[in-house]
């Protein structure tokens, strides 16, 4: 088993964990079959990790690869890692990890009795990168732009934030 040992694969594995373990995104991900029912009301998903790792939840994948019809995914992937700038000066001990967050949902799956899925797991993303101490660097993630994607499949619709870390 090999060991994560540079800052941004830890970033990513902390990131990825905290949506995988969080009752709202892991439900609207395991249950993306549901749609006329209440799907916070559906029983718990056991062992959340084990059920979404790579199979909704992806790291470090290209983009094409998440693409399933009837389905929503999410992909973190790096988009930057270089030493921060402050003030106009490049530091020599602080640096900025960037990220891209997507969220990417099938229109088959897309509307729930709880609202259009990507939005509901999307607002909940921004919610738990914002409010969670552990994702917190030296001071909390900015979020640098949120967009909606069109280079994708018509049938699709999705969402990237960009996010960065010092």
């Amino acid at each position: 088993m090999s060991t994560v040992k540079s800052f941004p694969d830890k970033y990513i594995t902390k990131v990825s964990t905290i949506l995988m373990t969080d009752e709202v995104i892991n439900k609207m991900l395991y249950y993306n079959n549901e749609c006329n029912v209440d799907i916070y009301s559906l029983p718990e998903v056991k062992n959340p990790i084990k059920e979404l790792r790579e199979k909704k939840v992806f790291c470090n994948r290209r983009v094409e690869k998440v693409f399933l019809q009837g389905d929503i995914s999410i992909f973190i992937n790096l988009r930057k890692d270089n030493p921060a700038t402050i003030n106009g000066k490049t530091s020599r001990f602080i640096e900025t990890l960037g990220l891209e967050i997507g969220v990417i949902c099938h229109e088959s799956c897309r509307r729930t009795l709880n609202g259009a899925r990507e939005s509901v797991v999307f607002d909940r993303l921004q919610y738990l990168l914002k409010n969670t101490e552990i994702l917190e660097g030296i001071g909390k993630p900015h979020i640098q732009t949120t967009s909606q994607t069109y280079s994708i499949p018509y049938e699709y619709n999705a969402y990237i934030l960009s996010l960065n870390v010092n």
